[in-house]
C-alpha cells in the first residue's frame, strides 16, 4: 500500500504542491503519534501487517458510532474545501461493514460536516472525498479534549475489524480559469464597446437618436474554453441586448446586458460661452485695472469673437465668472464636464487659473476646485489655441448653482503679466435627467455627397444659419464638433472609419438630426 502513497505524491508533484495537514498518516512510525481516540478504543492500536503498519480497531459489539474512533487535530479554515484521501478495509471474516469519515471540531460542541458513509470490504480500497467546512474551525472553547478542528473516523456503529492507512488531507485548489466568465473583448458594430472592462457585466450606451440599432458583432472570453450563449440583439432603441457566458466547468453562468438609450440634449450651463454677442453678456467681470478685459475679433478659436484679459497690474488677479449657473439642473454630487479653448502668454510670475465653485443659496460655497490641480499651461505660441476638457463632481450643496471662473494672475514684482484669450466655454451636467427633445428647427438641408469618401457638404435651403454641428458615431461617441454659424458647412470625413454617423445640426430655433454615411 505504500506504492499508493508514492503515486499520490507523484500526482501532487505534477499538478503543484499542496500542504499536507496530516502527520504520521501512513503509521510507519509503528505508534499512534498525533492520532488519538476519545472512545472505547483508547489507546489506539497500530499493527504490523508484513512490514506495513496500519491502524486497527476490532469492534466487538454495536454501540454509539463515536465510541470507537480515530482523530487527529488539524488546522482548518472556515468555508474551505479539503480533499481527504485514505485506504481502508476489513478482514475476511467480517467481509463487509461501514464506517464514517468527517471533519469537525476537536472539542466543545463537536460540530462538524455531515459524516460520509464508507463501505468497506476485505479488499483494500483508496477513498477520496472532498469536504467543505461549515463550522467554526477556530473552536477556541477548551472545555473539550482539544481546541481547533480535527479529521475523524467513527467506527462504533458496526462490528468487525477496521484497518486504516495512508491518510492524507490537503486543501483543494481550484484552477480559477475553470470558473472564469470574464470577457477579453466585446464589440458593437465591429468597434470595442465604450467603457469596456473584463469584469463589467452591464453597459449603458447613450445614442443620439433611434435611427440605428447597434449590434453585438464579437464576444471573446478571457478563458477561450468558456461558452458564449445566444446573442439576443436589441430590436429597437431604447432597447436591450443580452448574452450569457458559461464557465469551462459549467458551474458559473454570467449574464451580460447592454442597455441602449436615447441621449437627449444636455443643457448648456454657460451663457454666451463663445462671446458671439461681442461683449461680456452673461459674464461677471472683476477687472484688476479698468479696461483690461475686452472682446477681440483677432484670431478667435471659432466664430467671430473671443474674450481677452490682459493683466499687467502686478500682484493682482483679473477675473471673469459664469456665475450661479444650473440652478434646478445641477444637483449635489453631479458629474459635470467643462470645456474651453485658451491661448496667450504669461510673463515672469504670471499664471492662469480656472476654478469651479459649488455655490450655497445664501452665499458661500460647499466646494471649490482648481481645474487641473494648478495653473493651466498654455501653448508656447501665443497665437495657437489649446482645447481643454475636465470632468469632475460638484459639491454637496449647489442650491446656488455652480460658478466657472477664469483668472489671469500676476506676481507682486515688476514685469509680471498675463495676457489670456478665452473662447468656446461649455459646461454640462452629465447626470442631468433628460427627456427627448423633438423641437424642430424647421431647418431644410441638402447633404452631398452622401455616402461620401472625403467630405460632406451641408447646405441650408431656407437661409437659416447652422450655429453648431455635432457628429456622433453609432456608439454615441462625439467624433466632430463645429460652430460654423453659416448657411453651408463642409465636414471633413477623411479620417473617419467607414460606417453610419449621426449629425446634430443646431440653429437658433432648434435642432435637427441627419444620417451620414462614410464609405
Amino acid at each position: 500500500m505504500k506504492k499508493i502513497t508514492f503515486l499520490a505524491f507523484l500526482f501532487v508533484t505534477l499538478i503543484g504542491f499542496s500542504q499536507e495537514l496530516i502527520t504520521n498518516g501512513d503509521f510507519q512510525t509503528g505508534v499512534a503519534g498525533d492520532w488519538y481516540s476519545g472512545g472505547d478504543n483508547n489507546p489506539i492500536e497500530v499493527v504490523d501487517q508484513g512490514g506495513n503498519f496500519v491502524f486497527q480497531a476490532n469492534v466487538t459489539s454495536t454501540t454509539d458510532v463515536w465510541r470507537v474512533n480515530l482523530s487527529q487535530v488539524v488546522a482548518l479554515q472556515d468555508n474551505t474545501s479539503y480533499e481527504l484521501v485514505f485506504d481502508a478495509f476489513t478482514d475476511a471474516t467480517t467481509g463487509t461493514r461501514t464506517m464514517l469519515a468527517s471533519l469537525g471540531q476537536a472539542g466543545a460542541g463537536f460540530n462538524g460536516t455531515d459524516p460520509l458513509t464508507i463501505d468497506l470490504t476485505d479488499t483494500p480500497q483508496t477513498f477520496t472525498r472532498t469536504i467543505t467546512t461549515n463550522f467554526d474551525t477556530a473552536n477556541t472553547d477548551t472545555t473539550g479534549p482539544f481546541p481547533g478542528s480535527r479529521v475523524i473516523f467513527d467506527m462504533g456503529g458496526d462490528t468487525g475489524f477496521v484497518f486504516i492507512d495512508n491518510v492524507s488531507l490537503t486543501e483543494t485548489t481550484v484552477d480559477p480559469t475553470l470558473t472564469d466568465v470574464t470577457l477579453s473583448d466585446l464589440q458593437l458594430d465591429n468597434s470595442l464597446i465604450t467603457g469596456f472592462d473584463p469584469n463589467t457585466t452591464t453597459y449603458n450606451i447613450a445614442l443620439p437618436d433611434a435611427m440605428s440599432i447597434p449590434q453585438i458583432t464579437s464576444v471573446s472570453t478571457t478563458n477561450p474554453n468558456a461558452t458564449v450563449g445566444t446573442l439576443n440583439q436589441a430590436t429597437a432603441v431604447p432597447g436591450t441586448a443580452t448574452f450569457d457566458v458559461t464557465s469551462e466547468d459549467t458551474t458559473v453562468t454570467q449574464t451580460y446586458t447592454i442597455n441602449f438609450t436615447i441621449q437627449g440634449e444636455l443643457t448648456e450651463l454657460v451663457g454666451n460661452g463663445s462671446f458671439e454677442t461681442g461683449d461680456y453678456t452673461d459674464w461677471q467681470q472683476f477687472e484688476s485695472t479698468a479696461g483690461n478685459q475686452t472682446i477681440t475679433s483677432t484670431n478667435p478659436s471659432e466664430g467671430a469673437f473671443a474674450a481677452n484679459i490682459n493683466n499687467v497690474t502686478t500682484g493682482t488677479n483679473s477675473l471673469i465668472k459664469s456665475a450661479n449657473r444650473g440652478i434646478g439642473i445641477v444637483n449635489a454630487g453631479n458629474e459635470v464636464t467643462i470645456k474651453f479653448d485658451l491661448r496667450g502668454t504669461t510673463g515672469p510670475g504670471g499664471v492662469v487659473f480656472v476654478e469651479l465653485f459649488s455655490e450655497l443659496a445664501g452665499g458661500g460655497t460647499s466646494a471649490a476646485e482648481i481645474l487641473g490641480g494648478g495653473p493651466i499651461a498654455l501653448n508656447g505660441d501665443p497665437n495657437v489655441w489649446t482645447s481643454y476638457e475636465f470632468t469632475t463632481n460638484v459639491g454637496p450643496n449647489v442650491d446656488g448653482g455652480i460658478t466657472l471662473q477664469f483668472g489671469a494672475a500676476t506676481a507682486a514684482f515688476a514685469g509680471s503679466f498675463t495676457d489670456l484669450f478665452i473662447d468656446n466655454v461649455s459646461m454640462v451636467n452629465n447626470d442631468q435627467t433628460l427627456s427627448i427633445n423633438n423641437v424642430s428647427s424647421n431647418l431644410n438641408v441638402k447633404i452631398y455627397p452622401n455616402p461620401t469618401v472625403n467630405n460632406w457638404i451641408i447646405e441650408s435651403s431656407n437661409n437659416q444659419n447652422i450655429t453648431s454641428v455635432e457628429v456622433y458615431d453609432i456608439l454615441g461617441k462625439e467624433v466632430l464638433s463645429l460652430k460654423p454659424n453659416t448657411t453651408d458647412v463642409t465636414l471633413d470625413a477623411s479620417s473617419m472609419k467607414s460606417g453610419i454617423y449621426i449629425a446634430k445640426l443646431s440653429t437658433v430655433n432648434g435642432s435637427k438630426t441627419v444620417k451620414l454615411i462614410k464609405q
